[in-house]
């Protein structure tokens, strides 16, 4: 697999609050920094109204 681009969808471990390891999860590639450096948005099935979310619906993965 290579280098993952903007606007694909990734499954990794994102770490707990604590900074264990924690589940993998899936999380949009928002941008490509310099070196290895990704910018992700983590994915999630549950609704928050944080202000910061943003709803997904399947059309959105035409």
């Amino acid at each position: 697999m290579g280098q993952p681009v903007i606007g694909e969808v990734v499954v990794l471990p994102f770490p707990q609050t604590h900074l264990q390891a924690g589940k993998r999860r899936p999380a949009l590639v928002v941008a490509d920094l310099a070196g290895d450096d990704l910018i992700l948005c983590r994915i999630t099935s549950q609704a928050r109204s944080d202000g910061c979310s943003v709803p997904l619906v399947l059309a959105d993965f035409d």
